[in-house]
């Protein structure tokens, strides 16, 4: 049936400047894509969570799942983008394309001839049978990429949610919060809603830089609560300190929207 080779540039999210061609296999029966970690170290993409993969044989690994922006070049000579989630390559992986990329990209992949092409312009092509499978196909990308909604929605949120903080983003922060939050850090001090957006702004408090490592997230119906741990730098009355933390948030999805209800951080033992 032939090989698939797609050459897709790589980067942490839209609007970064550092970017990886990454030449990839694609395979639509995998789920996820590969990419090499070196260039995920190298554009400084951080892993959100752990998962464990079965191989063919049996074999069970576990690795680090991370949220790329992949762009490719269109028919039309235009680059188009999405985000996906991507797994981590180790030494001896190749690159992979997997569904979920390829459906977030507008992408599928012709059974018949095997290049990939534009969703639109491949069904424009095709006679009724082939349509169907094109349907088929599309249809299953969709739902598999579906199933990962809410979770990948809530971490992006989270990271916002930091970023915001470290940026002073306060009209973020204020949107991003229930109106009742409760911030508590690891030292017993608690926050409300009002106090962190006053304490930013009066520079009673300064993030200087927030980064997460092995997010947990957990969804019960609208309410989730998310672990991870945290490396933090801040200053406060004008002493900077770095904080190794364990972190707990309770989010609430509101409108089609997650919420901030509850923080608390605890020092690494």
């Amino acid at each position: 049936m032939g090989i698939t080779n797609a050459i897709l540039k790589v980067k942490e999210r839209r609007k970064s400047e550092k970017t990886a061609d990454v030449n990839f296999l694609v395979d639509s029966g995998a789920f996820y894509s590969l990419v090499p970690g070196k260039f995920l170290d190298e554009l400084d993409i951080e892993p959100y969570k752990e998962r464990s993969f079965s191989l063919a044989d049996g074999t069970v690994l576990k690795r680090k799942v991370y949220s790329a922006y992949f762009e490719s070049r269109s028919l039309s000579g235009e680059g188009e983008g999405a985000p996906s989630p991507v797994v981590y390559g180790e030494e001896g992986d190749e690159p992979l394309l997997g569904a979920t990329t390829l459906g977030s990209l507008g992408l599928v992949l012709n059974p018949f001839t095997r290049p990939l092409h534009p969703m639109k312009m491949l069904m424009a092509k095709l006679n009724k049978l082939k349509f169907l499978l094109i349907i088929l196909f599309s249809l299953m990308f969709v739902c598999s990429y579906a199933q990962q909604t809410d979770e990948e929605k809530l971490v992006i949120t989270v990271k916002e949610f930091h970023l915001a903080l470290v940026n002073k983003n306060t009209v973020s922060i204020n949107q991003q919060t229930d109106k009742v939050l409760s911030y508590g850090h690891s030292n017993g001090w608690v926050e409300t809603k009002a106090d962190v957006i006053k304490d930013l702004e009066t520079g009673y408090i300064s993030y200087q830089a927030i980064k997460e490592d092995s997010i947990l997230v957990a969804i019960n119906g609208n309410m989730a609560n998310v672990r991870f741990l945290a490396d933090i730098s801040a200053t406060s009355k004008g002493v900077t300190s770095n904080f190794k933390l364990r972190v707990l948030e309770v989010w609430v999805k509101k409108s089609n929207r997650w919420v901030l209800f509850a923080r608390q951080g605890v020092k690494v033992q």
